[in-house]
């Protein structure tokens, strides 16, 4: 698929991110309904473990600049990030949401998540001219680093 045009290869991206979107949803059905108690150290352990295999695609891509390794890697984080930690996150949204407001305090959390989001796409193009695996890099080294300060949760 990739002629060596620059849009060719953003063609192909932009499908993986359209399939990274559409399976996010499947691990979540499978193994969500298993998820019950109280999962700290696996939810603080499965973030921390997600920074650091969505930073595994910038050094698959620095090492072997294999784009099928990269893809591959890439949609690991799904199985992790969707299997595990988000239905753990979502339970903890509801769990210490305040009974009085819980759909303020869920839409808060909604709210604030996706402005990360948002700014994190607004600051990987940039980042992405000077170098495209390291958006990867640094997205998942702050996710690996922002796990740490909930372990004294």
């Amino acid at each position: 698929m990739d002629s060596g045009r620059p849009g060719a290869q953003f063609a192909l991206i932009s499908l993986i991110a359209i399939g990274h979107r559409v399976l996010f949803g499947a691990p979540m059905a499978l193994v969500a309904p298993f998820i019950r108690g109280r999962f700290k150290g696996l939810y603080v352990g499965s973030m921390a473990l997600q920074g650091v295999i969505m930073a595994s695609p910038a050094l698959a891509d620095w090492l072997t600049g294999s784009f099928a390794l990269v893809a591959c890697l890439w949609a690991v984080h799904d199985l992790l990030g969707a299997a595990i930690w988000l239905p753990i996150h979502e339970q903890y949204i509801q769990t210490y949401s305040r009974p009085e407001q819980r759909g303020a305090d869920v839409a808060r959390v909604k709210a604030v998540m996706a402005l990360g989001f948002a700014l994190g796409v607004i600051v990987a193009g940039p980042v992405m001219t000077v170098n495209p695996a390291l958006p990867f890099a640094i997205g998942g080294g702050l996710v690996a680093l922002a796990s740490l300060p909930l372990l004294g949760l």
